[in-house]
């Protein structure tokens, strides 16, 4: 019940937000997800090769950890000139990971709901609507298989448990019977 009530909580349609990004603001579709920043950030450059045809950067060693980037790159299903496409994945204020995706073509044309590039911003949150059930859909999955597959060794451990108490009881009973049988005998 607690994993539904999770599931629900993080269902939710990606909203529309703003992020500072190298001193510059962006408006950005935001989502958040229980899962670590490092299974999302691994999860986003998936589904970006996957949908956009493009490997996102970032996310090595001495990068910006927090922001997977794709520069300068035609992005298939978003543009068909090169554009940016940013992912700021962070853990936020309430401890659940946060992905942030804003995009530009560049520092002057923003793409953003109150601009020509409306369109595109649309295209975008799409994209991250999908990411998000796609991403928590599998995550949750994985959770749901690692639970049982507790749960399996726990009744594992739960059985042999009760083997050794019940031989440790039969052996109680034995024990009982010989120290009865020798009492028995001394009269």
């Amino acid at each position: 019940l607690f994993l539904l009530f999770n599931m629900s909580a993080f269902a939710q349609a990606p909203l529309t937000g703003s992020v500072t990004y190298k001193n510059e603001r962006y408006d950005a579709v935001l989502s958040r997800f229980p899962a670590s920043t490092d299974y999302i950030k691994e999860a986003w450059e998936n589904f970006a090769k996957e949908n956009f045809g493009a490997k996102a950067k970032g996310n090595g060693f001495l990068s910006n950890k927090d922001v997977l980037r794709i520069e300068g790159e035609v992005l298939e299903g978003l543009s068909t000139s090169p554009a940016n496409l940013y992912a700021m994945i962070i853990t936020n204020a309430s401890g659940s990971t946060e992905i942030r995706v804003f995009m530009s073509f560049d520092e002057k044309n923003k793409v953003s709901p109150n601009n020509s590039n409306d369109a595109l911003f649309e295209k975008v949150k799409a994209a991250v609507d999908r990411f998000a059930k796609q991403t928590n859909t599998t995550w949750y999955a994985e959770v749901l298989d690692n639970e049982r597959d507790a749960i399996k060794d726990d009744e594992k451990e739960l059985k042999r448990t009760t083997q050794d108490l019940e031989k440790a009881e039969k052996q109680v009973r034995k024990n009982e019977k010989d120290i009865n049988e020798r009492r028995n005998a001394r009269t």
